[in-house]
C-alpha cells in the first residue's frame, strides 16, 4: 500500500515539473516572437518571467540582454551578458554581445571588447562577425594592421559579408598596404563576380 502511495506521489511531482517546464517553454516562445516583432519591452518582461522560473539558463539572459540592447539600456544588457558568461563560460555569443557594448565605452572599451572577442573567436573560430567586430575595435585603437587581418579573416569565412570589403579598403589606405587588399578585392570582383567588390575596387584601387 505504501509503495502505491509513493508511486502516485512521484507521479504527481513529475506532472507538476512537466507543467512548469511547458509554461517556461511557452513563455520563451512568446518572448522570442515579441523580440522578432520589435516589441522589446514585452519580450523583456517575458524573458524575466522565464529567468525567475529557470535562473540557470544562460541563453535566456543573452536574449533578454539583446532586447535591452535594442532599446538602448546598455547597463542592464551588460549585466545580462556578464551573468550568461558566469553561468556558461563557453558561450561564445555572450562574449560577442558584451563586446558590442564595450566598443561604445570611451575609456578602455575597445581593449575590453578585444579581450571578449578573443574569447568568442577561441570558442567559435568560424564566426565572421566576431572577426569583423574585433577589426573595428582594433581600428578604433589605431591598430590598423591588426584590423586589416581581422577583416580579411571575416571575408575568408563569409565572402558575402560586404562590410569587410569597405573596411579593408579604408584600413589599407591608412597603413599603405593597398596592393594586397586591391589584389584581394580584384579577385573577388572578377573571379567571384561580386558587385560589392567591384564597387570597392573602382572606388579605392582603380585610380
Amino acid at each position: 500500500m505504501k509503495a502505491i502511495k509513493l508511486f502516485f506521489i512521484l507521479l504527481a511531482c513529475l506532472s507538476i515539473q512537466l507543467n512548469a517546464q511547458n509554461t517556461v517553454d511557452d513563455k520563451l516562445k512568446k518572448a522570442n516572437l515579441k523580440a522578432i516583432d520589435g516589441d522589446y519591452a514585452a519580450a523583456i518582461n517575458l524573458y524575466s518571467e522565464v529567468i525567475t522560473q529557470d535562473p540557470r539558463n544562460d541563453d535566456t539572459y543573452i536574449k533578454r540582454g539583446s532586447s535591452y540592447l535594442q532599446i538602448g539600456n546598455y547597463d542592464e544588457a551588460l549585466k545580462d551578458f556578464t551573468k550568461a558568461i558566469k553561468l556558461n563560460p563557453a558561450n561564445a555569443s555572450a562574449y560577442y554581445n558584451r563586446a558590442v557594448i564595450y566598443t561604445d565605452l570611451k575609456e578602455y572599451g575597445d581593449a575590453m571588447a578585444i579581450a571578449d572577442l578573443n574569447m568568442a573567436i577561441g570558442l567559435d573560430p568560424n564566426d565572421a562577425y566576431a572577426y569583423l567586430m574585433r577589426g573595428f575595435a582594433y581600428a578604433n585603437m589605431g591598430k590598423m594592421q591588426d584590423a586589416y587581418w581581422d577583416y580579411a579573416a571575416a571575408l575568408q569565412i563569409d565572402p558575402e559579408e560586404t562590410k569587410s570589403y569597405y573596411n579593408m579598403a579604408v584600413v589599407t589606405g591608412i597603413v599603405k598596404n593597398e596592393e594586397k587588399t586591391c589584389e584581394f578585392v580584384y579577385n573577388e570582383a572578377i573571379d567571384g563576380d561580386n558587385p560589392i567588390a567591384k564597387a570597392v575596387f573602382l572606388s579605392f584601387c582603380a585610380n
